[in-house]
Parts: structure tokens; sequence; C-alpha cells
């Protein structure tokens, strides 16, 4: 009987251990991750927008949990912004960028990003794929990794 309960006992705890540190399940991994993986991302597509090359290709994201920051290129400019990442909530703060001018079509683009990052409320790996989802959980933008590899 005591076996028993030592078992169930160390069950719940690891249970309440894996809830506490705001582990959430991956989409097709089957496994649990904390934060997004430590990678660059490059924007795939963005739900309304035809065309996601920038000036200098197709902007991209970078993800710090540890520094509470994401940062990237918006496809004309490098920006950087403070983030609150727990679990697979995410939250982007006002962004600071360099001021560099490119093309109407590149900084719409841009402020597109940059907008829509500003309205991320959570994440979800998809396969080898990035989505940032707003507040009601419709996608924002499809993100993969910039060096094209599987993650």
């Amino acid at each position: 009987m005591h076996r028993i309960v030592r078992i169930f006992g160390a069950a719940a705890l690891a249970a309440g251990v894996a809830l506490a540190a705001g582990c959430v399940p991956v989409a097709s991994t089957g496994g649990t991750a904390r934060t997004p993986p430590d990678t660059e991302w490059r924007l795939e597509s963005m739900p309304g927008v035809a065309s996601v090359e920038g000036a200098r290709g197709a902007p991209t994201l970078r993800i710090d949990p540890a520094a509470a920051r994401v940062s990237g290129d918006g496809g004309v400019n490098r920006y950087s912004a403070k983030a609150a990442i727990d679990g697979a909530s995410l939250r982007v703060g006002d962004a600071i960028a360099t001021r560099m001018a490119g093309s109407p079509d590149a900084m719409a683009l841009e402020s597109a990003f940059l907008g829509r990052l500003q309205r991320v409320a959570a994440w979800r790996l998809d396969g080898d794929r990035l989505v940032l989802l707003d507040a009601g959980g419709a996608a924002l933008m499809v993100l993969r990794p910039a060096d094209g590899a599987s993650r």
C-alpha cells in the first residue's frame, strides 16, 4: 500500500512541477516546450499580405527569453523590443528600430510586421514553423527557421 501511495505521490509531484514550470504541449512533436526554440525565424506568411519580401528579404525574429527581448530585421530596419514570455504566452512591447528608408512596399511590409508583433498574445509550433497568434487564437504570422533547416 505504501508503495502505491509513493508512486502516485511521485506522479502527482511531477505533474505539479510541469504545470508550475509552464510547460505546454508542442504541436506535432509530442513533447513540451516552455519557450520557442532559440533560433532566428524568417517570415513565411502573414494573412492578407501578398508579398513578405522587404528590401533585405523577409523580416526576421529572434526571441530571447533570458533577456526578455525580441529582435530582428524588419525588412528595411533592425528592431528590438521588450517581450514577456510565459509558457505559450508571448507579449511584445513597442519596438525601437533604426531609421533607414526603403521602397513604399518594403516600408509598408515592415510596418505591418512590427504592428502585428505588438498584437501577439501566444505562440505555437506547427512542425518546424513558428505560428504567432492574437488574443483570439487567430494566426498573425507564420515563420520558418531562417537557415532553412528543420528544427
